[in-house]
Parts: C-alpha cells; sequence; structure tokens
C-alpha cells in the first residue's frame, strides 16, 4: 500500500464530492450530502500512516484505486 500526502487526500476526498464542512484542532472534516458519509482527516505532517489512510477510505467509501 502506498502512503500519500495529507493534501493529496483532502484533494480526493474533494473530487468525490465530500465538501470540507469544519476543523476541530488538528483534524479536518468532510462531509457529502449525497450519502450523509462523514469522513476526518488527521492534519499532521508528514504522509497519512497505513492504518490512518485504510480508515479515512473505510469512512469515505472509496477505493485505493480512487486515491
Amino acid at each position: 500500500m502506498a502512503s500519500i500526502s495529507v493534501r493529496r487526500m483532502c484533494v480526493v476526498l474533494e473530487k468525490n464530492g465530500f465538501i470540507f464542512q469544519r476543523q476541530n484542532g488538528s483534524h479536518r472534516i468532510f462531509f457529502r450530502t449525497v450519502d450523509k458519509r462523514r469522513v476526518t482527516v488527521p492534519i499532521h505532517p508528514g504522509d497519512l500512516r497505513i492504518t490512518t489512510l485504510r480508515s479515512i477510505l473505510k469512512q469515505s467509501g472509496l477505493s485505493l484505486e480512487e486515491v
């Protein structure tokens, strides 16, 4: 599984219909009204950890190929 930056993950989410809703500390929260999915992305330096990436993909319903 490849690593991905936080910035790229946010762009991928926005391209897939997620809208930046709010930020709570160091976490950005995206929301998609079509299926009412909410995704939390931690804003930390460096690439996302594999476990965090899997969690974001599960929350968003996206696959690794779409990233």
